[in-house]
């Protein structure tokens, strides 16, 4: 688990009962929710700071675009890697039918922050799927795949998640 707080740091990794009654209870939740060892970062290299919503018509550099869906035959999941000139590098995957789209974009997203990991630039990864974003941020989700893209994303300082409404016409 991760803070930019080290004042919260200082008090998770303490015992409880040395603070006064209020952040006594607070810690005892907290630790009653997330077990797990706990590590301070940077706000900056936060991973709840990697996602906001711009305008993406204003990055004219490199930009990963993903999507996912589910029909009758399974799952898929897609990323294209695009510059002014067009569609540079691309990956398509798919998942058994009994699989849910929330695991389709998951596995897109970590093909995706794995290609943007390899181009060592800054780089944008735009989708749709602003619910997986958030799961992607929430630290108690103990999903294998979400935990090993919070990995790569803090040790990714280059790459910034980003949402964009669905089905509006953007290019990408």
């Amino acid at each position: 688990m991760w803070t930019d707080s080290k004042i919260v740091l200082h008090w998770i990794k303490n015992n409880p009962r040395i603070w006064k009654t209020f952040v006594q209870n607070r810690v005892e939740e907290i630790e009653g929710k997330a077990s797990e060892v706990w590590n301070h970062c940077h706000g900056c290299e936060s991973p709840a700071d990697k996602i906001t919503r711009e305008n993406h018509r204003d990055s004219e550099s490199k930009a990963i675009y993903t999507d996912g869906s589910k029909m009758d035959e399974g799952t898929g999941s897609a990323y294209c890697i695009l510059e002014i000139n067009g569609i540079i590098a691309s990956w398509q995957g798919k998942l058994h039918h009994n699989n849910s789209v929330f695991q389709d974009e998951i596995l897109g997203f970590k093909k995706a922050i794995e290609a943007a990991s390899s181009l060592h630039r800054p780089i944008k990864i735009w989708t749709d799927r602003l619910s997986s974003l958030l799961v992607i941020l929430n630290p108690k989700y103990h999903h294998s795949i979400v935990r090993e893209i919070q990995t790569l994303l803090l040790s990714q300082k280059d790459i910034n998640l980003r949402w964009l409404k669905a089905h509006v016409g953007y290019f990408g």
